[in-house]
């Protein structure tokens, strides 16, 4: 995929993301799920994303996957803007972060957690910054 067709998919993202986030409540556009997964600009990348260069070379399941990821952030973000119940659905940023799918359940995020605690804690050699922040993304998924 070229970087122009690249970047005319991401616009409809973006359109999309609005016409799905502005059903229910009032769409504040500064806190775009699509900001933070892309950058439309042509050699930067978004926060915590993709941009145009590095989607161009991912191939369509590559590509496919991302926008997935994508769209259930979308999701989970209506769900939370319009106070519906979200059981058993974790931010898959912070799965992400974690090294776990979007999929994982509250089983998996706990065997992932003693599996870097291990890695990260003090104790143990590792890095008391990266276990602190383990700890942090640990307590906010399961908050």
């Amino acid at each position: 995929m070229t970087v122009a067709e690249v970047k005319r998919k991401l616009r409809k993202l973006k359109q999309e993301e609005r016409r799905i986030r502005s059903q229910g409540v009032p769409f504040n556009t500064s806190k775009s799920v699509f900001n933070d997964f892309f950058s439309i600009k042509a050699s930067t990348t978004a926060k915590n994303g993709y941009g145009l260069e590095q989607l161009a070379d991912m191939t369509h399941e590559q590509r496919k996957e991302v926008f997935e990821t994508f769209f259930l952030n979308v999701y989970i973000i209506w769900l939370r803007d319009n106070h519906l119940p979200m059981d058993y659905l974790y931010d898959p940023l912070i799965l992400g972060k974690m090294g776990l799918d979007y999929t994982a359940s509250e089983r998996d995020i706990k065997k992932k957690f003693k599996e870097l605690a291990k890695a990260y804690h003090p104790d143990a050699g590792g890095n008391s910054g990266q276990f602190i922040e383990l700890k942090r993304l640990y307590d906010q998924l399961l908050d």
